[in-house]
């Protein structure tokens, strides 16, 4: 009798562990790692990339309207803080994908549109630098 009772116990133990593992797995397939927020951009890569996709700098009045948008959609689960870190750039990332976005996990222009944020300043800096940016790469050649 104690040898039927350790084998189904220990049975359940084994499809505990496997049930877990399985659901881990299922849970690693569908899911985008975070990512920071680069130091630096490259203004080259900026210039290659489509307009509405180029991230913008936005302020952090912008941040937060940012971080409450993707707080109401569900995206965006942590502190609106107004920082654009780790956990914003996941929300962007997710929201970008379900919305058959530009997926980059940074700000941009086609995802603010989409969230309905305003970033009038942060638009009027990203114009103003590439607009410099071109007038430069002119004045090289």
């Amino acid at each position: 009798m104690k040898r039927a009772v350790l084998f189904v116990m220990v049975l359940i133990l084994v499809l505990g562990i496997a049930t877990l593992v399985l659901t881990q797995q299922k849970t690693k397939r569908g899911t985008i790692q975070p990512t920071a927020a680069p130091a630096s951009l490259d203004t080259k890569a900026q210039a290659n990339t489509p307009k509405s996709a180029q991230r913008l700098r936005l302020t952090k009045n912008e941040i937060m309207a940012l971080q409450k948008a993707l707080a109401r959609s569900g995206y965006y689960k942590s502190t609106v803080d107004g920082i654009l870190g780790p956990m914003s750039n996941h929300a962007l990332q997710l929201y970008q994908r379900d919305y058959s976005l530009t997926i980059t996990g940074e700000p941009n222009a086609e995802t603010l549109k989409s969230l309905g944020v305003s970033y009038g300043a942060a638009y009027a800096a990203a114009k103003t630098s590439a607009t410099q940016s071109k007038a430069g790469e002119k004045g090289a050649k």
